[in-house]
Parts: C-alpha cells; structure tokens; sequence
C-alpha cells in the first residue's frame, strides 16, 4: 500500500462519504417533516466499516498487499475488505410517530444531523491531519 493509498485515507473516505450521505438523507427527512405517510430513512455504515476494520486486524491483514494490473494476475497478499463497505440507506417504517402515519420526531433529525456533522468535521481534520504528517516528512521539517 502505498502512503496516499493505504488504509487510513480509504478508512476515512469512507467514512466522508457515508456520513455525507447520511447528512442528505437526514436533511430530507426534516424537509419531509410535514408530509403525510412520510417515513423517515437513515444511513447505515460505521458498523460495516468497523466490522470490515475488525476482521483485518483480526487475521493481521493489514500487511502490504501487491497491485494487480491485469484481471488474470493473481493477487499477492490478503485481500482489502475496505473496498466494499458501502453506505446503505434503511427505511424505518416501524413506527409512526403521529397520526398522520409520518414518523419523523424534527427533535431527533435535528440531534442526529447534528451529531452526523460533528462526525463529519471530525473524518476531515483526521485526513488533514493524516496529510499534513506526509507533507511535514516530505519537507524534512520537523
């Protein structure tokens, strides 16, 4: 793996993206707010992701791993499970929270968006943070 490549910046675009899709998800569920028979939607990824973080860890497959160019190459080293987290959008159509069968509490949107862009801002300083490291070795600058 290469340093611009590895596992940190794949961990942390992952992370990015789906929490940015969660925000749009969350955000059309305040706009929807009022509309009857809505129901709300989340995004589900970290416990995919941290369950993919986990098996590699577990059976040490954070070692390096040699590039294939050609779909006959056979692969050397364990494989990535990295590349196929993906974020999932889940309807939640268990409850209603009103009488007109629309189930999203604004109170809880509103938290949860807000907790979502902590998170957010958090995933962005990490890989900030994660290049900035690899700017500082490349200048010699300590």
């Amino acid at each position: 793996m290469s340093l611009l490549g590895g596992i940190t910046p794949l961990t942390l675009k992952k992370s990015l993206d789906g929490a940015m899709l969660r925000h749009e998800i969350l955000a059309n569920n305040v706009a929807n707010v009022n509309t009857p028979r809505f129901k709300r939607s989340d995004v589900t990824f970290r416990a995919q992701l941290k369950s993919a973080i986990d098996s590699m860890t577990e059976n040490s497959q954070l070692s390096m791993r040699g590039k294939t160019t050609n779909l006959g190459h056979m692969p050397i080293g364990p494989p990535i499970h990295l590349d196929q987290v993906s974020a999932s959008i889940q309807k939640d159509t268990a409850t209603s929270v009103r009488v007109d069968e629309n189930n999203v509490s604004l109170d809880m949107e509103l938290a949860t968006l807000s907790g979502n862009a902590a998170y957010y801002s958090t995933m962005v300083r990490l890989l900030n943070d994660y290049y900035g490291s690899i700017r500082t070795v490349i200048q010699g600058r300590a």
